[in-house]
């Protein structure tokens, strides 16, 4: 942007109805947004994340110095991440597993260094948020299932007991295994499968935990069959996994 240009869009923004117009779009779409994200729309949420957006960056440019971005995109993605998490507390999810989304959002988010980095890091949030929020709003399980799959995402180290489990939910192995399938339509061993292996991803994406680490902090003691089980349900070796969707 030139310097005859960025005084013309400061001046339009500072007279006129131009900041009123800006304020009232900006409302409607966040609005919207965190309609999106209760609900676990991600589609929903992205367009109007996208939409609402534009206009405050055009701001930023007339207002931030340029050596002052990075501070400024750090601030955004924080504010972001809280609202993403006020918007998912609303559909009442496993209070842990919406802690452990928000944690790793925290990590990242120090360590972007770009717009670009920025704005991949805020769709991975809608993302998480909004599948959490849509596991909770869609499929509404009975009292005991709940409970089941609370226990089940509690601790991702803790490896899987069914028969302590059944126990503490005060029904047999089998008929736990029946209602729970019958609901979710999966085995508990892949619900918790499932959450494991996503707790690990978001470790490697942190960039904190080797492969290995990685492995041990989700309950699995060989790094090999970690990778193997990783493989079959991310469809990508974990290496390749951090290649493809690491920040840095």
């Amino acid at each position: 942007m030139n310097q005859n240009t960025f005084e013309s869009e400061k001046e339009k923004y500072i007279h006129g109805d131009y900041h009123e117009k800006l304020l009232l779009e900006r409302y409607m779409y966040f609005q919207n947004l965190q309609s999106a994200i209760e609900r676990g729309n991600l589609e929903e949420a992205y367009m109007n994340y996208q939409k609402g957006s534009e206009s405050i960056h055009e701001v930023n440019q007339l207002y931030t110095p340029k050596e002052e971005n990075l501070r400024v995109i750090h601030n955004q993605l924080v504010s972001f991440n809280t609202l993403c998490w006020i918007c998912a507390f609303k559909s009442k999810p496993n209070p842990i597993h919406l802690h452990t989304i928000s944690r790793h959002f925290d990590v990242l988010i120090e360590k972007v260094t770009t717009q670009q980095e920025a704005e991949k890091l805020i769709f991975n949030m809608l993302e998480d948020y909004c599948s959490l929020s849509a596991l909770r709003t869609e499929k509404q399980y009975n009292q005991i299932v709940q409970k089941a799959t609370w226990h089940l995402t509690g601790n991702p180290s803790q490896k899987l007991d069914l028969n302590q489990l059944s126990e503490t939910l005060g029904m047999s192995p089998s008929s736990l295994s029946r209602k729970f399938h019958a609901e979710t339509g999966q085995t508990i061993s892949q619900y918790h499968t499932a959450f494991r292996i996503r707790t690990a991803q978001r470790y490697l994406l942190e960039g904190d935990h080797t492969i290995t680490q990685a492995a041990l902090q989700t309950g699995f003691s060989d790094a090999s069959y970690f990778s193997k089980v990783f493989t079959k349900f991310s469809g990508i070796t974990p290496t390749e996994y951090i290649k493809k969707y690491a920040l840095l």
